[in-house]
């Protein structure tokens, strides 16, 4: 199978492995080997080619131009679809969940709500996810993203941010106490103890 990529590249998925191919030169650039039996679904990019995502059945691998490993998910269910937003963060659907997974060394992923029925996430602005139904019809589901933006001002370091979301209380329990211990934020977990 063969998908876009950048400029006068393309990326050719195998039997088992996945490689960037640049068309001037007729040379493999990068290369990935996948385990073996992976289907690959859908490969996109993000808007600025630096890095994409490949998706199979039951994961997905972001990975860099340099086919470096960003963050990788093994999913219960089966992926439906997703986009990059703004922040360059991957928001998708499985069958059962809209998720997001960040685009950094933190390897940080979550939840934003079950679904009852499947939506093929195209997509992604403030707290809006835009996705489509089985039907074909426009779904637009409001989601709580207070985790999602505490998460990613935590990456992008800007503690400013973390306080005014930490003032407003929305975010309790011990798996956000336990994320920024492991993020190494501790101090900002005494807040919640």
């Amino acid at each position: 199978m063969i998908y876009s990529a950048p400029l006068g590249r393309i990326l050719i998925h195998g039997d088992d492995c996945i490689f960037l191919y640049d068309l001037a030169s007729r040379k493999v650039i990068n290369e990935i080997t996948l385990p073996e039996g992976t289907v690959v679904k859908q490969i996109q990019w993000n808007s600025s080619f630096s890095h994409f995502v490949v998706i199979t059945q039951t994961s997905i691998m972001m990975l860099t131009k340099s086919f470096d490993v960003l963050n990788q998910q093994k999913e219960s269910s089966k992926v439906k679809s997703g986009c990059f937003d703004e922040n360059d963060s991957f928001i998708y659907s499985t069958s059962t969940h809209i998720k997001y997974m960040f685009a950094s060394e933190c390897k940080t992923t979550g939840t934003f709500k079950s679904i009852e029925q499947p939506v093929y996430v195209s997509f992604f602005m403030k707290n809006q996810v835009y996705s489509f139904t089985r039907q074909g019809e426009v779904d637009v589901t409001e989601v709580e993203n207070t985790d999602y933006l505490f998460k990613m001002a935590l990456q992008k370091k800007n503690l400013l941010e973390v306080k005014d979301i930490l003032s407003q209380g929305n975010l309790c329990g011990h798996s956000i106490v336990s994320y920024l211990k492991d993020q190494g934020h501790a101090e900002i977990a005494l807040f919640f103890e």
